[in-house]
């Protein structure tokens, strides 16, 4: 479940006594935010040896709850459908233009790529943008139905009914120079704003 969400521990450790259960305790808890907070904690009757070990307790509970984030978004990447190749990529300097076009600009964009290879090469396509001096980002749904985000989808022998953006979120955070962790949920739906689908991506973004 990624952080921890409650740590209790029990401590005596007077008169050099091993440590047994009594009570008195501290409790750490560890929000989805990466927060750890100390509910209760009495140092005045530990020895040297128990406030050590409560650092070091202290310290692997702040790591894990710094690392969560990461963690959640890194865990179960998504895959590309069946009989589709998929790719996932960003250009710097960059902007979007319809149908599916980059073009030069101020922005990062982003690229999601889907072709099926026995379907006459349907291709669905998903860009979206963010700040340059962005190290993470987080698209909303009202972002993305008022141009922070395009969605086009073609296909040569297809009879399909027209997509359009009517909602969703994407996030990311920058794992490197040229590598982003991107999870995108974005739904797709009618011209009357009906939800007909939505596409699901959790994958690494390397610069193009």
């Amino acid at each position: 479940m990624g952080c921890l969400r409650k740590i209790i521990l029990l401590f005596n450790c007077v008169n050099n006594k091993s440590l047994v259960v009594k009570p008195g305790f501290f409790v750490l808890l560890c929000s989805g935010s990466g927060f750890v907070h100390v509910i209760y904690l009495n140092l005045k009757l530990m020895k040297t040896s128990c406030k050590l070990l409560i650092i070091n307790l202290f310290s692997v509970a702040v790591a894990a709850c710094g690392k969560s984030k990461r963690t959640d978004q890194a865990e179960r990447l998504t895959g590309c459908p069946l009989n589709t190749t998929c790719s996932y990529s960003f250009t710097d300097h960059a902007d979007f233009d319809k149908p599916a076009k980059i073009v030069t600009g101020d922005s990062r964009v982003f690229s999601y790529s889907g072709v099926n290879t026995r379907l006459c090469s349907a291709t669905s396509t998903l860009y979206f943008k963010t700040g340059l001096s962005n190290a993470d980002f987080n698209i909303t749904g009202s972002q993305i139905t008022s141009g922070h985000v395009l969605y086009n989808f073609t296909c040569a022998c297809c009879d399909y009914i027209s997509q359009e953006l009517v909602g969703g979120e994407i996030k990311g955070t920058r794992v490197s120079d040229g590598k982003w962790l991107v999870k995108a949920v974005v739904l797709l739906g009618t011209p009357s704003l009906k939800r007909i689908d939505t596409l699901k991506i959790n994958q690494y973004f390397t610069v193009k």
